[in-house]
């Protein structure tokens, strides 16, 4: 993936396509920081990352930019969400582009941001609490809207990580495992890889913070592992095992 994405700023600087070239480094970032790799690695594109944090891009490319922060937050539950979040919304709010796909996948996103950051403040101000419920509340029902026409595949296991995320929240548990697997197994059933993986990362969160180990799909103790903790850890990594797998069949049928 980070080949094919330094690939592809290679053509774009060899065009002089500096929109596309700063839109393919917010993504090159991304990638990365998932691979945990430092952003020095950026290497020839320095000059192009410098321009994208001085704001010396377009509305459209700054939303991007925030969203990508938005979903490294989530996927690495990193600390400060709620700013991050925030900050997408307000520069969303401001982008009176027309709705496109990337659109509802950014919604998604938020949805799953707000009910994250409502568990993790749940001492603080209750009103404040319920503008982040009340936010992943809307996310989860425009996402049904979207879904009206047909396009359940696209956005079925969305939907179910959403519900899965709200149930949590309300402390529904036996509703939350179910839809954590249900969305797991719509996601990999239509091969969606990458929303395959922030299931299973989110599922195995919720499974370790109830103190339930027995993980989706796994009925026995894996032998030699007696700490919770290393369980979580070998059950996530065979999960990589499997997204990585996925991908790489995904690759072998593509024409």
């Amino acid at each position: 993936m980070k080949d094919l994405f330094l690939m592809v700023c290679q053509f774009m600087r060899k065009q002089g396509h500096s929109p596309i070239l700063k839109s393919m480094v917010i993504m090159l970032r991304t990638v990365l920081i998932l691979l945990d790799e430092p952003e020095e690695a950026l290497g020839h594109y320095d000059d192009v990352w410098k321009n994208i944090q001085e704001h010396r891009i377009p509305p459209r490319q700054a939303m991007t930019l925030y969203f990508q922060d938005l979903y490294i937050a989530v996927m690495l539950r990193r600390e400060n969400i709620r700013g991050i979040c925030e900050q997408f919304i307000a520069a969303k709010s401001m982008d009176s582009s027309t709705i496109m796909f990337s659109d509802l996948v950014k919604e998604f996103i938020v949805g799953l941001a707000s009910f994250q950051i409502y568990r993790e403040n749940l001492q603080q101000n209750q009103q404040q609490l319920q503008l982040w419920m009340e936010r992943g509340r809307k996310c989860l029902e425009q996402m049904n809207v979207w879904a009206e026409p047909g396009a359940m595949i696209n956005f079925g296991h969305k939907i179910l990580l959403l519900q899965a995320e709200k149930s949590y929240c309300r402390g529904d548990i036996v509703a939350a495992k179910e839809s954590y697997k249900n969305a797991v197994a719509a996601a990999e059933c239509n091969a969606f890889i990458n929303d395959a993986a922030l299931a299973y990362e989110l599922a195995g969160r919720f499974y370790e913070e109830i103190g339930d180990f027995f993980l989706i799909g796994m009925s026995t103790i894996i032998p030699g592992v007696s700490n919770p903790r290393q369980m979580l850890f070998f059950y996530l990594m065979s999960t990589c095992a499997k997204v990585k797998t996925a991908n790489e069949l995904h690759l072998k049928v593509q024409p």
